[in-house]
């Protein structure tokens, strides 16, 4: 018994000493995307600025797959010591668990440290398509053997318009893609013609007049496209999805890590020139704690564990 409490009271001392003394070496900032999304641009924002203030390189590595699933799998197996972490967007906690049961529950394995930012959802349709609003997309849908493009099964455009259909009753067969970029051409291009994405990737297409906007999914219009009205203004009161980025830490991570990072990731939001990059970017600057960040997972989870099950949403 004795060798057990002296073994457990080293154990916390090294662990307290780790945190203390943390980073004493680079720190890897996992991105479980390809470079150059949303995401990867977080990360690499605030990932600079940490490096500065601790003094040390914060590292981002792109690990990509099973939309997310891969490189959140290695984070979760790595050393809980604060030298790998995972930059992650909302559905790899709401959405993925309910469809890829087989990488269990990240919150098991994992642990939130920050909600750093939230940005506004945009449907875009082929220019050549004569609808101008949400009500007129539907009705042609209907009439139509229409399609809608997404960056693979499971992610965030694939359940966006899965939540569309159910919501307006939209006929639209699904076209998955390779990534974001090509699900977008696709509709520029008139294979597909409808696609939902984060604002700013769609930004440069729409001003271009090769993409028609037709709404956004935040309850308030979006300062990039203020004659674009919301899903709410265009009768559909229920209907938001704002997508959030944040980061994570395998589950055994001291706390003091946690709270070291939460502090730095507060400042570098409070900075002028990184809240005005994630602006450009379409993304709105959150910064909120742990708690706040694993309670809005909850939350989210329930609305899409509904979605998925009434759609018949399927990743196979």
């Amino acid at each position: 018994m004795r060798r057990l409490v002296a073994a457990a009271a080293l154990a916390i001392a090294s662990m307290s000493a780790t945190a203390q003394s943390w980073p004493e070496k680079p720190v890897r900032m996992v991105v479980p995307f390809p470079p150059a999304g949303p995401l990867d641009l977080v990360a690499r924002v605030f990932s600079a600025k940490l490096g500065e203030r601790f003094g040390q390189p914060f590292l981002v590595e792109n690990r990509t797959g099973a939309t997310g699933n891969i490189g959140m799998d290695m984070v979760a197996k790595s050393a809980p010591d604060g030298y790998t972490l995972l930059w992650i967007i909302d559905a790899m906690l709401t959405v993925n668990p309910v469809l890829y049961k087989q990488f269990g529950e990240p919150l098991q394995r994992l642990r939130t440290v920050a909600l750093l930012t939230e940005g506004s959802t945009l449907l875009v349709i082929s220019a050549a398509l004569k609808a101008r609003t949400v009500a007129e997309f539907v009705k042609l849908s209907k009439a139509s053997d229409f399609s809608y493009a997404s960056a693979g099964l499971g992610s965030p455009g694939h359940r966006a318009m899965e939540y569309f259909k159910l919501a307006t009753g939209a006929k639209l067969t699904h076209v998955p893609y390779g990534g974001n970029a090509a699900a977008i051409q696709s509709v520029v291009a008139g294979q597909t013609q409808a696609f939902m994405t984060p604002v700013a990737g769609a930004l440069a297409n729409v001003r271009a007049g090769r993409l028609r906007a037709l709404t956004v999914a935040s309850e308030q219009r979006v300062a990039d496209l203020p004659e674009v009205p919301t899903m709410i203004e265009s009768g559909y009161a229920n209907f938001t999805m704002t997508p959030w980025f944040g980061l994570l830490a395998p589950a055994k991570t001291p706390q003091a890590v946690v709270d070291a990072l939460y502090r730095e990731l507060a400042r570098i939001m409070a900075m002028d020139d990184v809240r005005a990059r994630l602006r450009k970017a379409g993304l709105d600057p959150v910064a909120d704690t742990a708690a706040a960040m694993s309670a809005r997972a909850a939350r989210d989870r329930a609305l899409w564990t509904e979605v998925i099950e009434k759609t018949g949403m399927k990743v196979e």
